[in-house]
């Protein structure tokens, strides 16, 4: 899907900082300023990206900051007590087996006070494109995002709470049992059936009761070829929530938020 949304005095002059998310088949791109407004939006997809780079009005905007955030399956989530930067690799490959540092670009988010790391990674040949744009460009794994988020108030969850964090083509599904966190995966979907599938894992892997539990709906499931009336049937307490919001926006650029994607929403 592409768009454009601008805000109302967008000058490319004031962009400062690009956080970029990419995944297998799309790249959203927010221009935020010096104050950490966001002044514009760009969805492309990610078929065009080598031609996106070489001539993209935000990605030649020459902001001060640089950010990829990637959506792919290379991650790990490692407690804090036990990880340790040089071994991040190791890590990954217990949940990545194909990651090679000699082929990817490694990289870890803290989380949660230092308590959680996500570590992740991207093939050096998709970094590299990046790097020769942005030399100073950083790296995370877009589902620190996610997890960021529903930690915040973990605190306040009920005995048994499931989130759904709909992206495009993929879900980040997070899971807390009395507070504290169960389950963290990413999954393709394209259709009701999957998204039921994964969900259903979940209940079953840790004995939630589909008539307690409560799930969480974040995100535009049309994205993922699915909609709330065929799920509401199978779920007692099926709740689509709006994301509170930690970023700001110069007039007309909220628009970005009609994507329904927590990004929009939510930074780190």
């Amino acid at each position: 899907m592409k768009f454009k949304y601008l805000s109302d005095k967008f000058d490319t002059q004031a962009v400062s900082d690009l956080s970029l998310f990419l995944s297998k088949d799309n790249l959203l791109i927010i221009a935020k300023d010096s104050n950490g407004e966001v002044v514009a939006g760009e969805s492309l997809p990610a078929s065009e990206l080598n031609s996106v780079l070489e001539s993209n009005e935000l990605l030649k905007s020459n902001p001060k900051t640089a950010k990829l955030w990637v959506h792919n399956d290379h991650f790990n989530l490692v407690p804090g007590v036990l990880f340790d930067q040089s071994q991040a690799a190791t890590y990954l490959n217990y949940s990545s087996p194909l990651v090679q540092q000699e082929a990817h670009e490694v990289f870890s988010e803290s989380l949660d006070s230092n308590n959680l790391h996500l570590v992740a990674a991207i093939d050096k040949a998709t970094s590299d494109k990046f790097r020769k744009r942005f030399p100073e460009i950083k790296f995370g794994h877009a589902g620190a995002l996610s997890l960021d988020y529903v930690l915040q108030q973990k605190n306040d969850y009920l005995g048994q709470e499931i989130f759904v964090i709909a992206e495009h083509g993929h879900i980040y599904l997070v899971a807390f049992s009395s507070q504290e966190l169960k389950m963290f995966n990413r999954f393709e979907v394209s259709n009701t059936e999957e998204l039921l599938k994964y969900v259903f894992v979940a209940f079953e892997q840790l004995n939630f009761d589909r008539n307690y539990c409560k799930v969480n709906l974040i995100g535009d499931l049309s994205s993922l070829g699915s909609n709330l009336e065929d799920l509401q049937p199978y779920f007692k307490n099926l709740i689509p929530i709006t994301p509170r919001a930690n970023t700001t926006y110069h007039s007309g650029a909220e628009r970005l938020q009609e994507t329904q994607r927590l990004e929009t929403y939510w930074t780190l």
